[in-house]
Parts: structure tokens; C-alpha cells; sequence
């Protein structure tokens, strides 16, 4: 199953000062980790900020444009090994064609193209399943609970301001 998420904003993780773009759909939240220059291709389109020559992200969506496709969504597909899986999902005339894409390059595309992202149902089953969030090897069981208190603690003001 497929859930609606809207890009809540970009904050940094307050340990690392690694950019986490922050997905809230339904009753659910998706922090993912990203770069910087992802998460300053995010921001800009969230603030409105024209570039004055294209970004990589404003290419793509003059390619796919100029070839008469539309993007009709992206789909955050999977995570393994603490890595997650993106598709663009491009309508050219009657073919439908999924490419692969990191999630913070597809959720950038979506934003300029106004199309809904997505996440398969069965992220958010595998985070809550991750030996992560049971408190085997790896983070343990605080820190899942310090990441989700900060999430749950961000304020309007904290999005937005990273100095990339």
C-alpha cells in the first residue's frame, strides 16, 4: 500500500549536523537522512528560491518536459542496510517507466514537478521491524527514543535554516 507524505521541512541532526528532510503523512514520520547539496535543492524549491541557472534538479524537469513525459509520482520503495530506495515514475504517451533514484533526488523532482511522493507501506513496517528499533546490535533503544523525541519537538522556526 502506498502512503501520501508531504515534505515537512529539512532540520539537522543535532549530533551529526546531517541534513534529515522530515516526511509526515497520515499519522506517520519519515526522517531520512540526506546531503547537503540534496537538501539545499529541497529548500530552495520549498522557499520559492529561483536559482539564477538550473540545477540539476531544474534540468531534469526541463528534459522530461521537453520530451512531453510528465512525472506522476515518486515512491519511496524499500530500505536495506539503512539505505532507502527510490523510484521516479515517469508517463510517456501510454508507457509507464520506473527509474531508480535516491529518495532525496526524487522527493527534489517532485517538488518541481507537483507530484504526489509516496512511501510503500512496508518502510515504515521495516523501521519499526529494524533490529535498530528493538534494541539489538546497533542503536540502541535511546536513541531511537532521543531521534523521535527531536522530531517530535520541532518547531516551525528549525526548519529551513541550515547553513549549507
Amino acid at each position: 500500500m502506498l502512503i501520501p507524505v508531504k515534505v515537512a521541512g529539512i532540520t539537522l541532526d543535532p549530533n551529526t549536523k546531517t541534513p534529515v528532510v522530515v516526511l509526515v503523512g497520515d499519522d506517520k514520520i519519515l526522517p531520512i537522512w540526506i546531503g547537503g547539496l540534496e537538501a539545499h535543492a529541497i529548500l530552495m524549491q520549498l522557499q520559492g528560491i529561483e536559482p539564477p541557472r538550473p540545477l540539476t534538479h531544474d534540468l531534469l524537469k526541463r528534459v522530461i518536459l521537453s520530451l512531453s513525459a510528465t512525472v506522476e509520482s515518486v515512491v519511496i520503495t524499500d530500505i536495506r542496510d539503512s539505505v532507502y530506495y527510490a523510484e521516479i515514475i515517469v508517463k510517456d504517451g501510454g508507457v509507464t517507466i520506473a527509474i531508480d533514484s535516491r529518495p532525496s533526488d526524487a522527493m527534489a523532482l517532485a517538488l518541481r514537478m507537483e507530484c504526489p511522493i509516496l512511501v510503500e507501506s512496508k518502510v515504515f513496517d521495516l523501521i519499526n521491524e529494524s533490529p535498530e528499533s528493538k534494541g539489538q546490535e546497533g542503536t540502541p533503544d535511546d536513541e531511537k527514543e532521543r531521534i523521535r523525541r527531536y522530531i517530535e519537538n520541532l518547531r516551525p522556526e528549525d526548519f529551513g535554516n541550515l547553513d549549507i
